[in-house]
């Protein structure tokens, strides 16, 4: 699927078909100053259903809406870890806890 929300973006989407930006978060260069380079950054993941929040340091960065029932991002139980570029991704300390 690609990128489906640049940071600073809150898009609306269903599966492979088109996206739709409903709002922004900030801008995309400011938000990525709060990035730290060549250190430890927390980086937290609500998803629930399709939808799909995600903030680094504490800093809400890109909101993913997936309507789609059928896409692989409603599917329950699996989770990975992707990067889209070449570089070098460490992890630490994962937690996973299930929200009702």
């Amino acid at each position: 699927m690609g990128i489906t929300a640049y940071r600073g973006q809150v898009v609306e989407g269903a599966g492979f078909g088109a996206r739709r930006l409903m709002g922004t978060i900030g801008d995309l260069t400011e938000l990525g100053k709060l990035v730290k380079l060549n250190d430890w950054n927390q980086y937290t993941i609500i998803a629930r259903g399709g939808t799909f929040i995600h903030m680094v340091n504490g800093q809400l960065m890109a909101v993913m809406v997936d309507d789609d029932p059928e896409s692989s991002n409603n599917w329950t139980g699996q989770f990975g870890i992707e990067i889209e570029a070449t570089t070098k991704v460490s992890v630490r300390n994962i937690w996973m806890k299930k929200l009702n």
